[in-house]
C-alpha cells in the first residue's frame, strides 16, 4: 500500500517496527534485514547522517546486541 501509493519514503518505520519484532521472538536474520532496510530508507528520507541511521545500522550489524532482543 505505501508503495501504491508512492510513500516508499516512509517504509523506515514499518521496517524499524519489523526489526524489532523479529528480533524479540530471536529470528535474528529477519530482525537484521529489517534493520538494514530501515536504515537505507531513512537515509534516503532525511540523510545519512542522520541518528536513526546508526542506530539501525548497529542492530543490523549485532541484533543479538540490541535491546529488544529476546524480549519475549
Amino acid at each position: 500500500l505505501f508503495e501504491e501509493q508512492g510513500l516508499e519514503g516512509f517504509l523506515d518505520v514499518p521496517h524499524g517496527h519489523a526489526a524489532m519484532a523479529y528480533s524479540a521472538v530471536c529470528n535474528a536474520e529477519e530482525a537484521a534485514r529489517h534493520a538494514k532496510l530501515a536504515a537505507e530508507i531513512l537515509a534516503v528520507k532525511l540523510a545519512p547522517t542522520v541518528p536513526g541511521v546508526a542506530e539501525w545500522e548497529e542492530m543490523a550489524a549485532d541484533v543479538k546486541a540490541h535491546w529488544s532482543w529476546g524480549k519475549r
